[in-house]
């Protein structure tokens, strides 16, 4: 136990008296000095270590749980790696498991797969006997819709012509020949050759006209009734000058050849008014070549072009006379009596020349109110109409 207010001694102190101990049991005399001066190196080492200690050293940590021993950590470990492989093995297991059950799988699909394919197969062909079915179906009631038309227009032949059993079969081989020789159905040819005979022809006239008929269709793009109606409106109205039906396309197709027009519009355009220029003597091929350049200079349908030209043919008739007397004094040299097709070449040689009172009043003599484009058309290209009218004379073998 120390003394009660005593002081404890210095760092310093206590290293003098070690070193003052140490000499005094060597007999080795020390003085006041030395042990000054040692003891201030004591001090300066102590201090050094101490300040040592307080940058370099952590401050202490209290434990809060006690550090376990080498042999705890390594059971510890031990365990810990056999749960591992345990784990390990559970999964390798399970994944062995895995690719069984998916190879298992892929087996089975491919069997389903096989399967699926020959259900496809089979029901392909069954959905193509089916279809063959029913196209045999459809053909089947096609024949028996065609037995029952074609047989319902050789009734109506046999109505109106009565023939004799041979004649009406002879009649049917005629009209099967002609649907084969110009790719026409049958039953289109039949009701062409009723048309015919509705008319008033034999049996005989009647096949060659739906020939011609026929013929008309492709070359024209018609329909059968405008066809039918065509051939019987040419034949009739220029029956002294057409040999056949033949004759009456080639014309058209001349004049379509030639022009920009087409051989249909001509068609339809003739239908209008073949009879009014037949009544002033305009023959079948100059009325092909006026209609298809009046047609190509105005650009106009059939119909219209048609329906102007009946209305020209009317008023150059009618006003013959006057046309006559008014051209004449512009140097037109229109003779009496003189061919329609020659004045209307007259004409057209000196309309580029006229004033526009003078045109003014030609197209009043002739075109009325409402046609003053198409007689314009008409005389303004009446050169190429001339040319049509002159390739119809060369190439038309029929007439």
């Amino acid at each position: 136990m120390g003394i009660t207010g005593a002081t404890a001694p210095t760092p310093a102190q206590i290293t003098a008296t070690r070193i003052a101990k140490t000499a005094g049991m060597a007999g080795v005399p020390i003085l006041p000095e030395e042990i000054a001066a040692k003891t201030a190196s004591a001090q300066r080492a102590a201090a050094l270590k101490a300040k040592m200690a307080t940058q370099l050293l952590p401050a202490p940590t209290k434990l809060t749980k006690p550090v376990p021993e080498v042999g705890d950590v390594f059971r510890k470990q031990t365990a810990d790696m056999e749960k591992l492989i345990a784990t390990t093995t559970a999964q390798e297991r399970a994944q062995n498991a895995l690719n069984k059950s998916l190879l298992q799988g892929a087996g089975n699909f491919e069997t389903f797969g096989a399967k699926i394919g020959q259900i496809t197969t089979r029901f392909t062909a069954y959905l193509i006997s089916l279809k063959a079915i029913f196209a045999v179906q459809q053909a089947f009631f096609s024949s028996l819709k065609f037995i029952f038309e074609f047989d319902s227009a050789l009734v109506e032949v046999q109505k109106i012509l009565h023939l004799l059993p041979t004649q009406l079969q002879q009649t049917s081989n005629e009209l099967f020949g002609i649907a084969n020789a110009t790719g026409k159905s049958v039953l289109i040819v039949a009701e062409s050759f009723n048309g015919f005979i509705r008319a008033g022809l034999g049996t005989d006239e009647a096949l060659k006209r739906t020939q011609a008929a026929m013929i008309t269709m492709n070359a024209t793009g018609l329909d059968v009734v405008e066809s039918t109606q065509l051939i019987t409106s040419a034949l009739t109205v220029y029956k002294g000058e057409l040999k056949d039906g033949i004759a009456a396309v080639d014309a058209l197709t001349v004049a379509d050849t030639m022009s920009a027009a087409s051989a249909g519009e001509i068609a339809r355009a003739f239908l209008r008014s073949g009879a009014a220029a037949e009544a002033i003597g305009v023959s079948y091929k100059e009325l092909n070549g006026i209609i298809a350049g009046t047609m190509e200079a105005s650009q106009l349908s059939g119909s219209t072009i048609g329906a102007a030209l009946k209305t020209i043919f009317a008023n150059l008739a009618s006003n013959s006379e006057q046309l006559r007397t008014t051209a004449n004094v512009w140097g037109a040299n229109i003779l009496a009596g003189e061919d329609l097709y020659v004045v209307l070449q007259k004409l057209s040689a000196i309309y580029p020349t006229l004033s526009k009172q003078r045109v003014a009043e030609i197209n009043q003599i002739i075109a009325g109110k409402r046609r003053f484009t198409e007689l314009s058309s008409l005389l303004g290209n009446f050169g190429k109409i001339q040319n049509i009218v002159a390739e119809e004379m060369i190439g038309r073998a029929h007439v």
